[in-house]
């Protein structure tokens, strides 16, 4: 394990017994299904990042947000279900995808059951996490339609892509950090609000690169998804850019082939153009932290923030 997730290893222990908890139903083969999904659990950076941020704000009583990291997981984990059947995703954590498992209908049900589940954590809460949760998952379902009317649409701007990763990932993470903070001293509320976005924002470039250099069995999920949905990320937009962009579109067409595509985007240097994106948003966000009390949580936080950039799944 790396060193941010050494530091909250009880706290993550805690996690995983609070989210098998809050999610038993009375249906047996329901519990099936969202076993299925929530394991084995992903790399849980959003409560990670929630769970720091309380602690970095002098929370002294972890048990009070872990509910409130489960939630947060839990919308996580449903909009992962439902991404996979927009995306015709194969492969979710190493596995086959919940809804080629167990069928679309079981999967949607499944997903909308977790997202219920953590709307009733939230309910636990002051009303201002509610109403920054609720608004946050709006933001998600706006940040769907805006890249689904971009399909296909091989003159989407690279402000255009930030515009969709800011409502799917780094609102989101935005979102985990200022909860956290809310939880405990509210002091460090702005400064780790804008850590959690820029993560995320770094979180998705990184995502992006390894959907068209990644390896399934090494990512474990599904590759080459944009290529084959025609969904123009980072990479994508700056490869376009390239003086034989007819080439890159012919590639692009209605049924690509992704080894050719990847061979092409290779011979660019869009990849190392994104991981450069990548990285100052990183840098923004430790910058973030520059005004916080120095400590073993803020030195996670940071730890975390690079390990965004330097994982290769």
């Amino acid at each position: 394990m790396t060193k941010w997730n050494q530091v909250i290893s009880r706290e993550f222990r805690l996690l995983d017994e609070e989210i098998v908890k809050r999610t038993r139903s009375r249906e047996k083969e329901l519990n099936g299904v969202i076993d299925y999904i929530l394991s084995p659990g992903g790399k849980r950076i959003r409560p990670a990042i929630l769970i720091l941020s309380y602690l970095a704000s002098h929370g002294n009583d972890v048990r009070k947000v872990i509910p409130l990291a489960a939630a947060i997981e839990l919308i996580h984990s449903a909009t992962l279900v439902h991404d996979d059947i927009n995306d015709a995703g194969v492969m979710r954590r190493g596995k086959k995808a919940t809804h080629l498992k167990y069928g679309v209908s079981k999967a949607i049900i499944a997903g909308d059951y977790l997202f219920v589940k953590a709307f009733e954590i939230a309910s636990e809460y002051p009303a201002i996490i509610m109403k920054l949760t609720a608004d946050i998952c709006s933001r998600l379902a706006e940040g769907e339609f805006i890249q689904e009317r971009h399909l296909r649409n091989f003159h989407t701007t690279e402000e255009e892509y930030f515009e969709i990763i800011e409502k799917k990932t780094a609102l989101p993470l935005s979102l985990a950090a200022r909860v956290g903070s809310l939880m405990a001293d509210g002091q460090y509320e702005e400064s780790l609000a804008r850590f959690g976005y820029n993560v995320g924002i770094a979180f998705q470039i990184i995502d992006d690169i390894l959907d068209i250099t990644g390896d399934p069995s090494s990512v474990r999920k599904s590759t080459a998804v944009d290529i084959r949905q025609g969904s123009p990320n980072i990479v994508i937009i700056y490869a376009l850019g390239s003086p034989d962009r007819k080439r890159l579109l012919t590639l692009l067409s209605r049924n690509p082939e992704p080894e050719h595509v990847r061979r092409y985007i290779q011979g660019t240097d869009a990849i190392e153009y994104a991981k450069k994106k990548a990285i100052t948003y990183v840098n923004k966000a430790k910058g973030s932290l520059i005004d916080m009390e120095k400590g073993k949580y803020s030195d996670a936080l940071v730890d975390l923030a690079d390990y965004v950039v330097e994982r290769s799944c």
